[in-house]
């Protein structure tokens, strides 16, 4: 599950409209990628939160309804856009999802980046939820690495089933 003490916030509360944003986002908070993944699942599933597993008859229910159903569809909508996507998008099997960057370990030339894309496919009927979380020395391009590996992967497992 998602214990209260595992998400913490590395700064204070925010004091202003860009640090706030931030915050909201996640930027400044340690989460792991299994606790993004679940979060991204639960919104696949309209707002029922249940623990990662590999295997559906395996399914816990950590939280029935984690938003209202308005704000889940706006969010799912907001996923399915191509613009959060670009590099993840697929003429084949369509994703939802976000991809970011942020930074894990700051050290001048040496900063280590997180670029992560999570989400979920079909983005209109979700059957599964991924997340693809990359460190790397050196500033990114962009988080679109991740992104494109979830499109491999996808169209890799929607060509085998």
């Amino acid at each position: 599950g998602l214990p209260q003490d595992s998400i913490k916030a590395t700064s204070s509360i925010p004091d202003n409209d860009i640090s706030l944003a931030k915050f909201v986002n996640g930027k400044n908070q340690q989460i792991s990628p299994l606790q993004i993944l679940t979060f991204y699942n639960a919104i696949a599933n309209n707002g029922k939160m249940v623990k990662s597993t590999f295997n559906k008859r395996d399914t816990t229910i950590i939280k029935e309804q984690i938003a209202s159903k308005e704000n889940i569809a706006t969010i799912q909508q907001l996923l399915i856009q191509k613009g959060l996507t670009s590099k993840a998008f697929s003429d084949k099997v369509p994703i939802a999802g976000e991809q970011g960057v942020a930074v894990v370990k700051e050290d001048g030339d040496n900063t280590i980046y997180c670029i992560q894309f999570c989400g979920y496919y079909p983005a209109k009927n979700p059957q599964y939820s991924i997340i693809v979380s990359l460190n790397k020395k050196g500033l990114p391009a962009s988080g679109g690495m991740a992104g494109e590996i979830v499109k491999h992967i996808v169209e890799f497992l929607s060509i085998t089933k």
